[in-house]
């Protein structure tokens, strides 16, 4: 999988179609995740990345949708013998990417996104420190 086709608000959007689907509150999910009712629909919106992999799978179970079908869009290929085939045989998806590649890529970009937001918090901290000592020292 291409990780540049992640798109938040795309997620989202596939995230708020099948909680309709279920029938359920932003309020009901969210409290199934344990989070804020405005963390979750940030995430509907695709405000807010998703940086915890089992939030994603968490709301993947919740929403009883397949996680790579919630990720890209794409639904998965169950042959007609079974779904234990289909896991055997780690050929689902209609490109014929392996599922754990396409699970790991989708990792992959999670962690790059965590390493991106860790990396400006500490710059971010940095520079309220520094207008914190500049402040002080007037």
């Amino acid at each position: 999988m291409n990780t540049q086709n992640i798109n938040l608000t795309d997620i989202g959007q596939r995230i708020k179609k099948y909680r309709h689907a279920r029938n359920l509150t932003q309020q009901e999910v969210a409290m199934q995740l344990c989070i804020e009712v405005r963390n979750y629909a940030k995430i509907e919106r695709g405000e807010r990345k998703i940086l915890d992999v089992l939030l994603i799978l968490d709301i993947s179970y919740i929403l009883e949708v397949d996680l790579m079908e919630l990720l890209t869009g794409e639904k998965t290929k169950i042959p007609q013998d079974g779904l234990s085939d289909a896991l055997l045989s780690n050929q689902m998806l209609s490109n014929q990417q392996p599922v754990d590649e396409r699970i790991i890529s989708v990792i992959q970009e999670l962690r790059t996104t965590i390493q991106e937001i860790d990396q400006k918090q500490h710059q971010l901290q940095k520079d309220f420190n520094k207008i914190l000592t500049e402040n002080t020292e007037n």
